[in-house]
């Protein structure tokens, strides 16, 4: 009997390994069992583990285009590399799974094929790597991860959807590299506002205070924390002001964001004709500056002011900032000086 452990994540990978297993059968005599797991983190979804077998059935593997990778105590990895298989692994080192995920290089090439098509192309055009977005979120499959930073660049970092109870959270700021882009929203979630509105009347606001005292480092934490979350729209203003702590080196800020909307630009999954739809009302200008004043709409000055003062940047910098922005009408968020 050949056993081998599959990863697929779709019915058109499962039946791929399905019809091999049959191919196994009928081809060598010998009865095939697969078992199927998840493809997450793996270096692609049509590899296989080969758990126990037949010399044929890894040759047969390899003529079928698989890399076939064999892991063995240290005793049996001299049986294992007579069968002939590409690589042999003892899974009694530490980080062996580690060396089963890496690829090679001419198996990243392989993978950036079009990325690499598109670097050209933008490089041609005069542009830089770092001119082009990769929209990337929580899920970064591995190849894509190799991928991505062969150009340098990085993946997105959406504030709102962090986990406060998960310190390795891909979303917290703070995990962030500095090559990623750094958001509290996009175009398909909620604006900043109506989150904090809800974390708001879900007693949610003084978790996310709490974190953020921690990130801003303020001189009177304990006040920081409550001033930030008795009211959403300071919640809301110091998530904003967060995209610019670092280490993150690149800030995307949504319309909606920006203009303290409280409408989402598009639901995922549904069909509306609202969905990716302009709502800005003509008179944007005046309402934003009206909003501003009203502490309910994106102060990027202040933002700005709120970070450097944080990130112990004083300087003549922070000082314009904040009187550009002039009086916080909802009282300060962060102290301007300590």
């Amino acid at each position: 009997t050949a056993t081998w452990s599959m990863w697929s994540s779709s019915a058109a990978e499962k039946k791929v390994w399905e019809d091999f297993g049959k191919y196994v059968e009928q081809q060598l005599g010998v009865k095939s069992v697969a078992t199927l797991t998840p493809s997450s983190g793996y270096p692609t979804k049509l590899d296989l583990q080969l758990v126990s077998g037949h010399p044929l059935l890894v040759q047969s593997a390899k003529t079928a285009g698989a890399t076939v990778i064999g892991a063995a105590s240290r005793e049996k990895l001299a049986a294992v590399k007579e069968f002939g298989v590409d690589h042999a692994i003892d899974y009694g080192i530490a980080g062996w799974s580690d060396r089963v995920r890496e690829l090679t290089g001419a198996q990243v090439s392989r993978y950036a094929t079009l990325f690499d098509t598109l670097i050209a192309a933008a490089r041609k055009r005069g542009l830089a790597a770092d001119d082009l977005v990769a929209e990337v979120l929580s899920t970064l499959p591995y190849p894509v991860g190799r991928v991505i930073a062969r150009h340098g660049l990085g993946r997105f970092r959406v504030l709102q959807k962090m986990r406060l109870d998960d310190p390795g959270d891909v979303y917290r700021s703070e995990n962030a590299a500095p090559e990623d882009w750094i958001m509290v929203g996009n175009h398909d979630t909620d604006p900043i506002w109506r989150v904090a509105e809800r974390w708001h009347e879900a007693g949610l606001g003084p978790a996310h205070a709490s974190h953020l005292a921690g990130r801003f480092s303020p001189p009177d934490p304990t006040r920081f924390a409550e001033t930030v979350a008795s009211d959403p729209t300071r919640l809301a203003r110091a998530r904003l002001a967060e995209l610019f702590l670092g280490p993150a080196q690149h800030v995307s800020i949504f319309f909606s964001d920006l203009l303290g909307m409280r409408e989402p630009y598009n639901r995922p999954g549904t069909i509306s004709d609202e969905n990716w739809s302009a709502r800005i009302p003509s008179d944007f200008r005046k309402r934003y500056g009206e909003d501003v004043g009203r502490g309910r709409a994106l102060d990027l000055p202040r933002a700005l002011a709120m970070a450097l003062r944080a990130r112990r940047i004083e300087g003549q910098l922070a000082s314009w900032l904040e009187e550009r922005a002039g009086p916080d009408p909802a009282a300060p968020v962060l102290p301007s000086r300590a």
